[in-house]
């Protein structure tokens, strides 16, 4: 709008009351403008690009918002060492790629694949965000099969992205689709071992409640009688 003014040597607004004008008179049946009114948009497929354009900064600003929390949260952790910070900057910077990757890729099975693995590696940085001290364990997991993964990932959407499938596109494609499934399984035992020793606690603890309750004379009682 503000274009066209500086064109007609007009004040901004003239040229929306005299476009406004142009549409009701249906010299432009598909006009309209633009939420803010700084644009105008000639046709409905204008309008549809800018309604594309303002869904996608809105999912970037979501994002970077959503990053900003995460950050200001880590650092405000007065437990977190600076490895365990610096590690999970670098995780949420894979998922971030990975989720990026995945929307670039239309296939549904490829798809759901990602989805999980990014559901799962999700998993594990907000476990290490629980319990800091994880961040040593997981240096190979981040110097190797993190960047090696992301690598394969976005191979995948750059062949994917092909106009034309050969056989030595699909044999690579399907590679990496079978290899992923052994990488959401390996992470995902990579995540359970996180609950190992909890696990044995709380095993522990049922043991010696199960040896209390026994000692007592509480396991026969029927506590559903008593009043």
């Amino acid at each position: 709008i503000d274009d066209l003014a500086s064109a007609v040597g007009r004040k901004r607004k003239y040229v929306l009351k005299d476009l406004q004008d142009m549409i009701d008179r249906r010299f432009f049946p598909e006009g309209r403008f633009d939420e803010k009114k700084t644009t105008f948009l000639g046709t409905n497929a204008m309008y549809q690009q800018y309604l594309l354009a303002q869904e996608s900064m809105k999912q970037r600003e979501e994002r970077e918002a959503r990053k900003k929390a995460e950050e200001e949260r880590i650092y405000s952790n007065p437990h977190m060492t600076e490895e365990s910070r610096q590690l999970l900057k670098e995780g949420r910077s894979y998922i971030q790629h990975i989720r990026e990757c995945n929307d670039a890729i239309p296939g549904e099975e490829i798809s759901a694949k990602l989805y999980r693995l990014e559901e799962i590696m999700t998993r594990i940085f907000n476990q290490v965000e629980k319990q800091p001290q994880l961040a040593a364990d997981l240096r190979k997991f981040m110097n190797y099969y993190l960047p090696t993964t992301a690598k394969l990932v976005e191979a995948y959407k750059e062949l994917d992205a092909q106009p034309v499938e050969g056989e030595n596109i699909s044999r690579t494609k399907k590679e990496i689709e079978e290899t992923l499934d052994t990488i959401n399984e390996a992470f995902e035992k990579l995540l359970d071992s996180f609950f190992e020793e909890k696990a044995w606690d709380i095993s522990s603890d049922i043991n010696v409640m199960k040896s209390m309750l026994k000692q007592d004379g509480m396991t026969d009682r029927d506590f559903s009688t008593e009043k």
